[in-house]
């Protein structure tokens, strides 16, 4: 290694320092500056007192982790004092930090591309006995496509190699990375921009996070991604600060080029300003009054929780209730007074009612008789025998469908044949065709993987998204549980966690 090389790589410039390791961008030889990113790598140096068993239990967690949304080693190289270097692919478009500085608000779509890959990358890790140790704004990264990854394993270590599921939520390593993980995605949720009748379900997930008795239990991912798939579909992800397509407003201007007058912010001429053709200052007056009525109303409503805190839910709840009660009762009163004080005209009106009701109920009997035969014809015609919205709409009858589908794709050892049943950057997804690949390789099918969808049981409903709960095996403690998400295609497997 000299100045210029390290371990047969091009240095190009320092990327960052630490007190344990140096990061440094290199390019492979043979590859020049035309290639683009393609022969860019990253290694990273160890410092001379970090013991070697650190480094290779940092090897081994990046070695061992699945999927695409965590940065994997692209090879492994000696310095000359013989320490090892690691080399990671380049693919950073930046972290999430830099993104949430550079836009000034996320889009509901976005903030769910974010997040869903990055809980079930979690799950994947803490199943192979990896804890990250380190999870923030800083250790997640994008691809150049927008995909988020988890880039840090300088804090990172195995605790068991394949641990239990109580292991899972009751070791502080794991619960340590679902608590960090809950903040980071906590401020992603907090810099959505989204519809006033949106901004509840927001608010309410936040909560959800914040719950750290919810951080212990067993089906904490798939909560979190039934409640975030509620909140709408996802889109892709803008790395860069939307372009604001409205043109520069001249400012005048002193003679020492200072402006005579602070611009208006870029949403005030768009919105009640314009169509009130309020002048400059009368605006401005106007946005900062309304800026301090809104502080205050933030205010009040964190007094008014905090005032509410240390009452029980259970007695807000049976309070609402009584007053709920009391209102159906003055309700009923009301309208027993006007239908007594308008009994006679109310007779008469029936009797015409009943004649036209049944003139008109046995046309209605001639019509859906006539609609009756049309459907059966219809369905003489389906070779299918079923309705194909029967599907998209009933998330019962799409998961008979579903685990049918799967169980044939299982049966013939077809991955092809999964994309059907979910897609294919699904955990369930993956999780099959691993399954289908170590069959192929010699392993046996496990009897678990099979779900019965004549036991199964809707535990919770949020939008467009279903969980799923299946009958507990005599020898199992935990049941399997299934979550469906609706999309442009129709109802798909989403993910799920076999008994155990």
């Amino acid at each position: 290694m000299n100045e210029n090389t390290i371990a047969g790589y091009r240095t190009i410039r320092p990327m960052g320092e630490g007190p344990r390791s140096q990061t440094i961008l290199v390019r492979a030889e043979g590859r020049g500056a035309d290639d683009g990113a393609a022969g860019l790598r990253l290694i990273k140096c160890f410092n001379p007192e970090v013991p070697a068993g650190r480094i290779l239990s940092e090897i081994e967690c990046a070695t061992r982790a699945p999927g695409d949304h965590v940065q994997s080693i692209d090879d492994l190289a000696a310095a000359p004092d013989g320490r090892p270097v690691v080399v990671f692919d380049w693919q950073s478009a930046g972290t999430l930090r830099r993104l949430m500085r550079d836009r000034t608000s996320l889009r509901i779509g976005e903030a769910i591309t974010i997040l869903a890959p990055l809980i079930a990358a979690l799950n994947q890790l803490h199943s192979e006995g990896i804890a990250l140790g380190a999870v923030s704004v800083d250790t997640v990264h994008f691809n150049s496509e927008g995909s988020p990854f988890f880039a840090e394993w300088g804090h990172a270590s195995v605790s068991e190699i394949r641990p239990t599921s109580t292991a899972l939520h009751t070791e502080s390593a794991f619960r340590d990375d679902r608590l960090q993980f809950a903040l980071v995605a906590c401020g992603v949720l907090s810099a959505i921009t989204a519809e006033r009748e949106k901004e509840g379900q927001i608010a309410d997930l936040v909560e959800w996070l914040s719950d750290t008795e919810q951080i212990g239990s067993c089906d904490w991912e798939l909560q979190c991604e039934c409640r975030l798939f509620a909140l709408g579909a996802p889109e892709p992800v803008l790395l860069t600060a939307e372009p604001d397509d409205r043109a520069a407003q001249s400012v005048p201007a002193r003679l020492d080029g200072s402006p005579t007058e602070a611009p208006l912010g870029k949403d005030a001429s768009a919105e009640w300003g314009a169509v009130l053709a309020l002048p400059v200052g009368v605006q401005r007056a106007l946005e900062g009054f309304l800026r301090q009525g809104r502080n205050r109303l933030r205010t009040f409503v964190s007094a008014a929780r905090a005032w509410c805190a240390p009452v029980r839910k259970r007695t807000w709840f049976v309070a609402a209730l009584g007053i709920a009660a009391l209102a159906i009762a003055a309700a009923i009163i009301l309208v027993s007074e006007q239908n007594a004080s308008s009994e006679p005209t109310v007779g008469v009106a029936g009797e015409t009612l009943d004649d036209e009701a049944m003139s008109s109920g046995s046309a209605g009997v001639t019509g859906e008789a006539q609609l009756g035969d049309g459907s059966a014809a219809e369905l003489e015609t389906d070779d299918s025998g079923a309705s194909p919205s029967g599907l998209d709409e009933d998330p019962v009858i799409a998961l008979a469908a579903l685990l049918a589908a799967r169980d044939d794709c299982l049966r013939d050892l077809s991955i092809e044949c999964l994309a059907a049943v979910s897609r294919s950057d699904s955990p369930a997804f993956a999780a099959d065709s691993a399954a289908i690949e170590a069959v192929l390789a010699g392993a046996e099918l496990s009897t678990d993987s099979a779900f019965d969808a004549a036991t199964a049981t809707v535990t919770q409903r949020l939008g467009d998204s279903v969980l799923f709960q299946f009958e507990t095996p005599g020898d199992k403690s935990e049941p399997a549980s299934l979550l469906l998400v609706k999309g442009e295609a129709g109802w798909r497997v989403r993910s799920y966690v076999l008994p155990h």
